[in-house]
């Protein structure tokens, strides 16, 4: 994760002059530096000095930021891996991934398990990583929802360690030469190994021992370790899956999507919880997605276009979408695309490199409009690909034009749309239904269907499709809200460079109806794809 030096997030209005204007620490009055330093001169010497050398690597993006993630790994129990992830300790950023060539301390974890003779409960010292490799025993849910036996390892480097001593005994004051330690001790050293590591005399270590035990209160050696092998358990409750809002997502993945999609959790600065799905290079430019209803249909492809263009594909999901219960999305009922976007525009200011590239597909093509109003300074490219802004055409008056134009005639009674999707959602629980309407809908369009049918190399989409609505009641009543208002009038003051992109076959929006989007801009063209439907992007 790269942050950046930027300023505090505000929402801005469209014409603030200032707006797009990149932060220089050299500008202010203060260096980055002095600026912490008076932040942090409440805590005590020690800690004001330590807490303002983290914040600054992390704030620069130095590599020793890293060193306080959490990198973890499960295992069947014949040692097999199963998924990975990394966790800030802060609980301001949280990664799942299934490659283990992702995150070398992943690599290692899985190393060490494929060469054998490791036990569930095992905690060892590893020399090389100067980390504890610990492997407990847990229960995982299969496939088929019934808890198996399992083993995760947790791989816990000594900064980490520090951190969590700062975290539970900040009243303490243990010093530097105490944590480490204390470190070596839970590492499994006699206090004569610790010793002869740090070139030093016994002696030195008894006295530190004694230190740290007359300040955390314990009896001896082994009553402090009883006591730091307590707080060590709170490394777990970080690693947990469900303890993160991401949890029914990475269920969703696992299920439907590719095996190299990651998932990642940001905590914003407006303490909200951002979940995104990535694929393509870690490392590769950066592009962000707004996504549409049907949005697993862009990760339903082969990624080598994505590593031969070196293009790292970023799709936050949008507010109300794969949700486990139906409005813990709300916020005191603030609309849901109000939302997503401060939240997109905050990720991608605190995140991301300041300005990029933005595509806006279907419904999220819509949606990507108003983000164009609202942070124009935060796009430097801006591509709306088969947009659909809910209005009927001729070649689908007869089917989809009729729901079109009743979500148009109920825009004036925003209250009912959630009674909308509720019926829907009972109607899409099983995939006979969903078939015949999701058939209807592509019919104009043969790589549409082939797309939906799985005759491009992926499975049909339609128990996707049965899953998704299942659980994104919330964002489908608000994108229907949304669609059903004048985005041709958000359009017409967006003064950002964009390409409309379209496909000539496309059965939901004609050409014809782009145009006249494209004509209404100040800074937009058309680029039109023969022969193809509404998944151009596939």
């Amino acid at each position: 994760m790269i942050y950046k030096d930027q300023p505090e997030f505000k929402s801005l209005p469209e014409n603030n002059e200032d707006s797009g204007k990149a932060y220089n620490i050299e500008d202010t009055p203060y260096s980055l530096l002095d600026s912490l330093e008076q932040v942090f001169s409440v805590l005590p010497d020690q800690q004001a000095e330590e807490a303002r050398h983290l914040t600054f690597q992390k704030i620069k993006g130095k590599k020793e930021a890293t060193y306080h993630h959490i990198s973890w790994a499960d295992f069947d129990e014949l040692g097999r891996f199963k998924s990975g992830g990394i966790t800030d300790i802060s609980r301001s950023f949280f990664r799942l991934v299934k490659e283990t060539s992702y995150d070398a301390r992943i690599s290692h974890l899985v190393k060490i398990v494929k060469d054998g003779g490791i036990k569930a409960g095992l905690m060892e010292y590893c020399p090389t990583e100067n980390a504890i490799l610990w492997f407990v025993p847990s229960l995982m849910q299969n496939t088929a929802g019934i808890p198996e036996p399992t083993f995760r390892g947790v791989f816990i480097s000594e900064p980490i360690v520090h951190e969590l001593l700062n975290i539970f005994n900040n009243d303490a004051l243990i010093s530097k030469a105490e944590k480490h330690l204390i470190f070596q001790l839970s590492a499994g050293m006699s206090l004569r190994n610790a010793a002869d590591m740090d070139g030093l005399k016994i002696e030195t270590k008894r006295t530190q021992l004694k230190s740290i035990c007359s300040k955390l209160q314990c009896g001896g050696q082994n009553d402090l370790l009883r006591f730091i092998l307590g707080q060590l358990v709170y490394f777990f409750s970080l690693t947990n899956v469900e303890n993160n809002k991401s949890a029914s997502l990475s269920e969703f993945v696992d299920r439907f999507l590719p095996s190299d999609t990651r998932i990642v959790e940001q905590r914003l600065s407006n303490d909200r919880i951002l979940s995104v799905l990535e694929r393509g290079p870690a490392n590769g430019t950066p592009i962000v997605i707004i996504h549409g209803m049907l949005w697993p249909l862009r990760f339903m492809g082969s990624a080598d276009i994505l590593k031969e263009k070196n293009i790292r594909m970023i799709v936050p999901i949008r507010s109300g979408y794969i949700s486990k219960n139906g409005d813990d999305e709300r916020d005191n009922n603030r609309d849901l695309i109000e939302q997503s976007i401060q939240d997109i525009a905050l990720y991608q200011q605190e995140c991301l490199e300041m300005k990029m590239t933005i595509l806006g597909m279907s419904y999220g093509g819509a949606i990507a409009l108003k983000y164009a109003t609202l942070f124009p300074h935060l796009i430097s490219k801006l591509f709306i690909v088969s947009l659909h802004p809910g209005v009927a055409t001729h070649s689908n008056e007869k089917f989809l034009g009729k729901l079109f134009n009743g979500l148009k005639s109920l825009s004036n009674r925003p209250s009912i749309f959630n009674y909308l999707a509720w019926q829907f959602k009972k109607y899409y629980a099983n995939e006979n239904t969903v078939r015949p309407i999701l058939q209807k809908m592509h019919a104009g369009s043969q790589s549409d269907l082939d797309l939906i049918n799985g005759k491009l190399g992926q499975a049909p989409f339609y128990p996707v499709f049965v899953k998704l609505f299942q659980n994104s009641i919330p964002g489908i009543t608000d994108d229907f809200k949304f669609v059903s208002g004048d985005i041709k009038a958000i359009s017409k003051g967006i003064n950002v460079k964009t390409t409309f992109i379209h496909g000539s076959d496309d059965s939901m929006i004609e050409v014809n109806v782009v145009k006249k989007y494209v004509e209404n801009m100040q800074q937009a063209k058309l680029e039109i794809i023969d022969n193809a439907g509404h998944h151009l992007f596939n």
